[in-house]
């Protein structure tokens, strides 16, 4: 039992090491919980999202209603395009 918990420790401290997401995916624990809650095993997808994100984020967005609305505003473009990916 111990073991299997150590395995789980692994997988997400170390994403780049679990067998579970597609090597694309395992670069960052924010692309790992993008794929694991939107993507539906859509790889393309929760890269899209997490290109979005990081295209529009700006120094200091959270808590600031402007620069989290643009932030929102690059998420929502890829989500109207999901049917394409």
């Amino acid at each position: 039992m111990l073991e299997k918990y150590a395995s789980l420790v692994t997988d997400v401290e170390e994403p780049e090491k679990n067998d579970l997401h597609p090597k694309s995916i395992r670069s960052s624990k924010a692309l790992c919980a993008l794929y694991d809650n939107f993507a539906d095993d859509n790889e393309e997808y929760a890269l899209k999202l997490h290109e979005a994100v990081l295209n529009n984020k700006q120094d200091h967005f959270r808590g600031d209603l402007i620069k989290e609305r643009q932030v929102k505003g690059g998420i929502y473009k890829v989500v109207e395009k999901q049917d394409e990916y």
